[in-house]
């Protein structure tokens, strides 16, 4: 997938790509919190997916994160910056999950679009 738009403080294209983007599919809670800000991270289980994707060498081009809400071809999506990925424990008050078990802890950055994939 590659999808072009203007980034607000540039105004130069952004380039989405399979090397510069990661692909998270969430339910509508929690994206819409990451969408309002109340949510500045994301989750993953540590499983044999998630590691081949969220390894550091995965990462180490990756600047952006496509949230898309459902896998219908119209979901509503946005884009924001990734600011990098590390191992440790939820926060409860974004999680309803064990809090017990260490996962994936995707940084979320700036929101860089609106719900229907269009430049803020």
């Amino acid at each position: 997938m590659t999808q072009t738009t203007q980034t607000d403080e540039t105004r130069r294209p952004l380039i989405l790509t399979k090397e510069n983007s990661l692909f998270l599919t969430m339910k509508k809670q929690y994206f819409d919190m990451i969408f309002s800000g109340k949510k500045k991270e994301e989750y993953r289980e540590i499983k044999p997916y998630w590691e081949s994707r969220l390894n550091p060498y995965s990462l180490q081009h990756k600047e952006y994160i496509v949230f898309k809400n459902g896998y219908q071809s119209d979901a509503p999506m946005f884009i924001a910056r990734f600011k990098g990925c590390k191992k440790g424990l939820r926060n409860p008050l974004y999680t309803d999950q064990s809090l017990s078990q260490e996962v994936f802890i995707i940084k979320i950055g700036e929101i860089l679009t609106d719900t229907a994939g269009e430049e803020k």
